[in-house]
């Protein structure tokens, strides 16, 4: 089970060119910027599978997740373009869930000392360096998917298929969230991010109004998740 917020920046489109593998392009009407979203919180009671059978032991990690929406994949052999999302980088506390993510299904784990009080959230990296600051204000009541209208476009983009580059192919995944029981609130977030998070990142601090308020606005979501492979792996 996922229990995180989810906060929404822009970032110059020439600075998350920088972090895309071959087979990925940027829309062209973006007007120089891009969203960047980022999901931080806590990850519980995930579950690994080998064929159908669970591994008798599950994780629990914090996590932060920048999450780039709205790309274009060429993908076979007519270079077809469909939408994806791409995931430059996640961090997350369990050096257990760092090995098993980069190794099994490729994403661009690292670990990181997180704090999370549920109000306040920070990280630093190996080296020390501050990746992610967060404060919450203002949390929201809570609702259904259907009463966040909102929240339908922004649930459009996570779960749209996940690009996965390995070597020369390319992967394409999809994180699957139970709506019908997902929690949502709208929430205040004050942001920073630091040029540690991602390579060129410029230094951000943003004040991300709730989702209640602004159709890109931050919003916090309890909601159950599978990851599936949707897609063979295909030439970049």
């Amino acid at each position: 089970e996922l229990r995180a917020t989810v906060a929404t920046v822009q970032v110059p489109q020439r600075v998350i060119a920088l972090w895309l593998p071959p087979a990925l392009r940027l829309p062209r009407n973006g007007g120089g910027f891009h969203p960047l979203m980022i999901i931080f919180g806590r990850q519980s009671d995930v579950t690994l599978f080998a064929g159908r059978i669970p591994f008798p032991w599950s994780l629990e990690y914090a996590e932060i997740i920048a999450v780039v929406p709205g790309l274009r994949a060429l993908c076979g052999r007519n270079a077809a373009e469909m939408p994806v999302t791409y995931l430059p980088r996640l961090y997350m506390d369990s050096w257990r869930a760092t090995l098993i993510g980069r190794g099994l299904f490729g994403f661009a784990k690292a670990w990181a000392r997180i704090h999370d009080d549920g109000r306040t959230y920070a990280a630093v990296n190996r080296r020390g360096q501050r990746l992610f600051d967060a404060q919450l204000h203002g949390i929201g009541n809570a609702s259904g998917l259907t009463e966040a209208p909102h929240v339908l476009d922004m649930a459009e983009s996570l779960q749209q298929p996940i690009a996965l580059a390995a070597g020369r192919r390319l992967a394409l995944a999809r994180f699957v969230f139970d709506w019908s029981t997902a929690v949502i609130r709208p929430v205040d977030v004050g942001l920073q991010l630091w040029p540690s998070l991602l390579i060129s990142l410029p230094k951000i601090h943003s004040a991300v109004t709730g989702i209640d308020r602004h159709p890109a606005g931050a919003f916090q979501l309890t909601a159950k998740w599978e990851l599936k492979r949707v897609h063979p792996e295909e030439e970049l």
